[in-house]
């Protein structure tokens, strides 16, 4: 019999952590179980010991995996690596074999010791540890570091589409302290936010307060920064996850239901001049009747926009629990003491409710779909056979929950009872979830009682799973207790075949916790295995083959080499990068003093006489006022695509040339410039007579290896978007790894006024200015297609190596044309690691400038202008607190529409609204 890989990998790290003898043999268990394997960074650095002893003794492979229990040794400390960082980054982990993960990928990769077994954590982020071990075990790494350095390599993957559902944006934001502690280094202030417990607690706003306040004091914060702080990704990321956590909070302390929407879904519903696009806006809280928004405290607090808003997270809190706060029924499962007498109508129709909203949570369970439908009484008797099951004709949604409130209401069949079920969002004091909406009605004695059971899609990534009944309806019957007892004691036994296990034990989940594992998860998780059947070893291979050495590994001294695990790079999406407001000259600026000589590049042999020294010459303009657009190579050499040591003899700049496609507005999709591209590069092989006149020109140069393009117009007759074609060369320390990974790649282009300056010269941007989802691709895709884990082209030995190396009359751009009121051997700009404490952080001093895929790219208003914006209608923003504005109140049900009806009474208005 063969289980299930992660339930192998989950029984070796069960005997590792609880330290009982194991049933199978597991090589160097007696010294392995000194180790504390706590999910702590101390276990980390005790392994990281254990494996220098190991290095000192020479093992090879072939000698570790020929021992009793070699293969286990390697599979259990692999789990507890892919365990650690799915734990320490609050992401699930699924283990693959090496057949799963062929199916996983679609990749037909040899069978090796390193791709053995392969973890995927999170949706993205897939983790092959054994790599990892066998260069610890040979003491070429620090265990540590690269731990540190997969774990920011996981937050990068976990992009963030801020345009998606506003609901679910926050889910995600939330996902990032689901363990109750910020681990995203990406997220702005986080040496502040780290040491903040995330438990939805008053006693956390408070912290809030207290952690905003001691930013504010530490950097000095005045109402001049913020237009510069919030037009950055990372803070824009600090005030979203913050504003999340904070309304999600406050609405539980109020006890009342919530929903998000954005400034896109709010701003034609209130038709408010003074509601602006800002960043307090782009994501607001709605209730019943009103609004908040709680990203507004926290810039409030940070900049003083305002006196007529709170400044305090937890003023803001109190403000909803008095003005806001609402009665929502949370019904737990539990077996009611209480011993009141149900009429006999209301027992049966609390069984018929159980059937029916079984049967749907049953088929939810197996990838199905909730309809609308009625479960009807039968006409004369209640009896066991109490009714039946029949679909609403579904000719769209809304009309066919409409067709239902009808019938429950006007009961044109004089039934005993109704009970009427469709599938919704529900709003709750934690957020949105999917729910299947109850709708009970018996007509003697009478009885309305509207139910909601909230559900975790079996589409979500985390499994199917129910969680407690829910109502907001204001009335509730005072036999409540006994209705809900008799509904959850029918759904408790309820089981659709004799072999099949109660859906509700399996999949009952009670708190309302998004991330929490359902119990058939739980049992999954404990479930042990005598033998472990898992190999690492190549299926037809009698010895095993070394793949862990990188293919250029002997050009490397100890102190260059640093390998790191390999990683199955998706595909990246190029069109979630926006460079439009990246600002090239402010951010070299801002560059530390000892990064200045990275900016420059040596003249190789040859280019002085080559038409392409004046793109050498250009470097200056292009770095003091180009700005960056997406690029695509059109043909470049085919060295270029491939990798070079540093011991190569010394390169021809010929080999290093190619031409490349833009748009020099930076409009163009990157679809539209990759097609054009490609049809370009085809012309080189073309039949010349028979191509337009305009596609000759291009043809005739790609014949020419002397020949040079700078700003040439894109053929008319391929395209009549103003694309340019241009030649350039490469300096390849400026690119990962020193080659081509893709052919879309960003460029700095100059123009001005539609016309270009410097003659349709261009450059690649340097890789330290590349946002770290883009370089950490190129990384990826380049360690898998050559199998090289050696970055040598890193950005630090780049600058060593140029500014100790380059003479200067072969280095361009000279430094004092960027610099000019400084010299080149002193700075006003301080190096990063001498930076006072009360210096206001900047993102652009580390070695990446951080992704903006995971913010949202907002035209924000400076701090003068939305403060002018606001005070404007200090009545409009005191009445945020007020939850007596009937003028909008029609407003908040249309922003929902049916989805928003999560009580009676706002179901019957939704359709009296509609009526009318």
């Amino acid at each position: 019999m063969r289980y299930h890989t992660t339930q192998q990998i989950n029984t070796l790290l069960y005997y590792l952590k609880t330290r009982q003898q194991p049933p199978f043999a597991i090589l160097f268990y007696k010294n392995l179980i000194k180790i504390n394997f706590d999910y702590t960074k101390n276990s980390i650095v005790h392994l990281n010991h254990f494996f220098q002893i190991l290095a000192s003794k020479n093992y090879t492979q072939q000698q570790l995996l020929a021992q009793t229990g070699g293969s286990n040794f390697f599979l259990a400390l692999a789990g507890y690596l892919g365990d650690y960082l799915a734990i320490t980054t609050g992401h699930d982990i699924i283990w693959l074999n090496y057949q799963e993960s062929l199916e996983e990928f679609e990749q037909q990769n040899q069978q090796s010791f390193n791709n053995a077994i392969t973890a995927r954590i999170g949706e993205t982020f897939f983790f092959q540890p054994l790599q990892i071990i066998w260069e610890n075990l040979q003491g070429r790494q620090s265990l540590e570091t690269c731990i540190e350095q997969c774990q920011q390599q996981i937050f990068a993957s976990s992009t963030i589409n801020v345009f998606s559902d506003p609901n679910d944006v926050c889910q995600t934001y939330l996902e990032k302290v689901k363990t109750g502690k910020l681990l995203d280094t990406t997220i702005g202030f986080f040496e502040q936010l780290q040491h903040l417990t995330f438990d939805y607690s008053e006693k956390s706003l408070y912290e809030i307060d207290t952690i905003l306040t001691k930013i504010k004091q530490k950097y000095q914060l005045t109402p001049q920064h913020y237009d510069r702080i919030i037009r950055q990704a990372t803070y824009q990321s600090f005030c979203y996850l913050l504003g999340f956590y904070i309304g999600i909070t406050s609405a539980k302390l109020a006890n009342t239901a919530v929903k998000w929407a954005s400034y896109e879904q709010m701003q034609p519903l209130l038709d408010d001049p003074n509601f602006v696009r800002c960043i307090e806006y782009s994501f607001v809280l709605l209730m019943e009747n009103n609004y908040r928004t709680p990203i507004l405290v926290i810039t409030n607090h940070l900049f003083d926009i305002t006196a007529e808003y709170t400044k305090s997270v937890v003023e803001f809190a109190q403000i909803m629990q008095t003005e806001n706060q609402s009665v929502f029924h949370i019904f737990p499962k539990k077996i009611t003491t209480k011993t009141t007498a149900l009429p006999k109508a209301w027992q049966l129709a609390m069984q018929g409710a159980g059937e029916l909203l079984a049967k749907q949570v049953l088929n939810l369970a197996n990838d199905g779909e909730v309809k609308p439908c009625l479960f009807e009484a039968k006409p004369t008797t209640l009896s066991d056979n109490i009714g039946q099951i029949s679909l609403i004709p579904l000719a769209d949604a809304d009309r066919a929950i409409d067709n239902l409130y009808q019938q429950l209401a006007n009961n044109p069949k004089n039934l005993p009872f109704l009970i009427g079920c469709f599938d919704m969002y529900a709003n709750l004091p934690v957020g949105r979830f999917d729910g299947v909406v109850v709708e009970i009605r018996v007509y003697q004695p009478e009885l309305m009682l509207q139910l909601i059971l909230p559900y975790r899609s079996a589409m979500d990534s985390r499994g199917f799973a129910i969680y407690p009944l829910v109502s907001n309806q204001q009335q509730l019957p005072n036999e409540i207790d006994e209705l809900i007892d008799k509904l959850y004691r029918f759904l408790v036994n309820y089981s659709p075949s004799l072999n099949q296990q109660n859906f509700w034990k399996n999949y009952y989940v009670d708190s309302f916790d998004r991330w929490a594992l359902t119990p058939i998860q739980q049992l999954e998780n404990k479930t042990l295995v005598k033998n472990i059947t898992l190999s690492i070893l190549p299926e037809d291979s009698v010895q095993i083959i070394n793949h862990s050495e990188p293919v250029i590994q002997k050009d490397f001294t100890s102190d260059t080499t640093f390998s790191q695990p390999v990683l199955i790079p998706p595909e990246f999406d190029y069109s979630s990068i926006s460079w439009q407001t990246f600002s090239l000259a402010t951010t070299i600026y801002r560059l530390p003093t000892h990064y200045r000589s990275y900016l420059q590049v040596t003249m190789p042999n040859g280019l002085a006489t080559d038409e392409l020294f004046s793109q050498v010459e250009a470097m200056a303009t292009l770095y003091r006022k180009g700005h960056v657009v997406w690029g695509v190579i059109i043909q470049a050499k085919a060295k270029l695509f491939q990798p070079l040591t540093i011991s190569h003899e010394p390169q021809d700049y010929r080999d290093n040339i190619g031409d490349v496609l833009y748009d020099v507005t930076g409009r163009a999709s990157i679809a539209e410039l990759q097609e054009i591209a490609e049809q370009l590069s085809h012309l080189k092989n073309s039949d010349y007579q028979s191509l337009p006149i305009d596609q000759q020109l291009y043809a005739n140069h790609l014949q020419d290896n002397h020949s040079r393009l700078f700003g040439l117009a894109c053929p008319k007759s391929l395209t009549e978007k103003n694309f340019r074609i241009s030649s350039l060369w490469v300096w390849r320390q400026h690119l990962p790894c020193g080659l081509l990974a893709d052919k879309v790649l960003p460029i700095v282009v100059c123009h001005d006024n539609q016309k270009f300056a410097g003659q349709g010269r261009v450059m690649i941007l340097p890789a330290y200015f590349w946002q770290r989802p883009l370089y950490q691709y190129w990384l990826d895709t380049i360690r898998v297609k050559f199998n090289i884990f050696n970055d040598f082209y890193q950005i630090d030995e780049v600058v060593n190596a140029q500014a100790n190396s380059m003479q200067e009359y072969r280095t361009f751009p000279k430094l004092k044309q960027l610099f000019a009121t400084e010299t080149t051997q002193t700075s006003n700009i301080q190096n990063v690691n001498d930076k006072p404490q009360n210096t206001l952080p900047d993102v652009h001093v580390t070695s990446l400038v951080p992704e903006l895929v995971s913010s949202k790219q907002i035209s924000v208003f400076n701090r003068d202008e939305l403060q002018e914006k606001l005070l404007q209608d200090h009545q409009r923003l005191t009445q945020q607190f007020s939850t007596s504005n009937k003028s909008q109140q029609k407003k908040w049900f249309v922003i929902g529409g049916l989805s928003l009806m999560v009580l009676l009474s706002a179901s019957l208005l939704v359709l009296l609204m509609r009526q009318g």
